[in-house]
């Protein structure tokens, strides 16, 4: 779980060739992966060891699929740190950009019933306005958005703290990078997917995540969720830890087994804030980036 994308990289090359190549993997290639990735765990083959690994390949039915390693550890003592939870090719982990893809579906549910038009200016949409100096108005849509080509650059912190309003965002700084002549220019922001929200959230009246788990994950049978909100108690707890190695020991980095044991979706927040109590009194559009 860290230093791993390149290595995983490989890994899902040498399995879509070899899925491509027989249909279906044998049991001598399945032991094969399995024995990759015990080497990429251990450090075997690059001398950084992985807490721990999964990989799936799917085109149409699963065809092949395996894990290494450990979902959850032991905290440490001394040098020694245990296995508590092993991981597996089931086993729920943050997907990080994976769910933009799963952003785009909301609005695709939205644009489908009318409720919003890919080419409107957002604007038209959301109670504060996504504006700056640099910002050229006729572009920044749900489609630019969507395509990182709104002009739209990340800040530092394209997120807001409970109980913080996310527009301070856009009355603070001057977001957009490019002029008017260059508003096609494609440029990455995440910032763009928690406005996305923010429009989902204005359209449809409810939380981001409460929306996502209603309309897009439960109607097609996903268990998963945004900042686990709505995933399954036996899906949450069997959730995978997120660890660095940090002064001799594996630490948990995000997931801690204390928030896997919550009940609630993992939200940032000032350190004196009542999490539920906001949660409970939450406006549709005030924080979207919070989910």
């Amino acid at each position: 779980m860290q230093n791993c994308k390149g290595i995983l990289g490989l890994t899902v090359t040498m399995l879509y060739a070899m899925v491509s190549s027989v249909g279906i993997a044998s049991d001598a290639e399945t032991q094969g992966l399995q024995q990759r990735l015990d080497d990429i765990v251990t450090g075997e083959k690059t001398d950084q060891p992985l807490v721990g690994v999964a990989v799936s390949v799917k085109v149409g039915d699963i065809l092949i699929q395996a894990a290494s390693g450990c979902a959850e550890l032991s905290p440490p003592a001394g040098d020694e740190q245990t296995c508590l939870r092993p991981m597996l090719p089931t086993t729920k982990v943050r997907v990080a950009s994976i769910s933009k893809f799963f952003v785009a579906l909301g609005i695709q549910k939205l644009v489908a019933s009318g409720k919003i038009d890919l080419d409107t200016n957002v604007n038209a949409y959301l109670p504060f306005e996504v504006t700056g100096q640099h910002a050229p108005k006729p572009h920044v849509t749900a489609r630019t958005l969507l395509s990182h080509t709104s002009s739209l650059r990340d800040p530092e912190e394209y997120w807001v703290q409970a109980p913080g309003a996310f527009e301070d965002l856009f009355s603070q700084n001057d977001l957009f990078q490019y002029g008017d002549t260059d508003s096609e220019t494609f440029n990455y922001a995440n910032l763009g997917y928690g406005i996305l929200a923010g429009v989902i959230e204005a359209v449809s009246t409810e939380r981001f995540d409460r929306f996502m788990t209603e309309q897009v994950f439960t109607p097609n049978g996903y268990d998963v969720g945004f900042n686990w909100s709505g995933v399954s108690v036996e899906g949450r707890r069997s959730g995978c830890v997120l660890y660095r190695w940090v002064d001799g020991a594996w630490r948990p980095q995000t997931d801690a087994p204390e928030t896997l044991s919550d009940d609630r979706p993992v939200i940032y927040t000032t350190p004196d804030l009542d999490t539920s109590e906001f949660l409970s009194d939450y406006e549709p559009t005030s924080n979207p980036s919070l989910f």
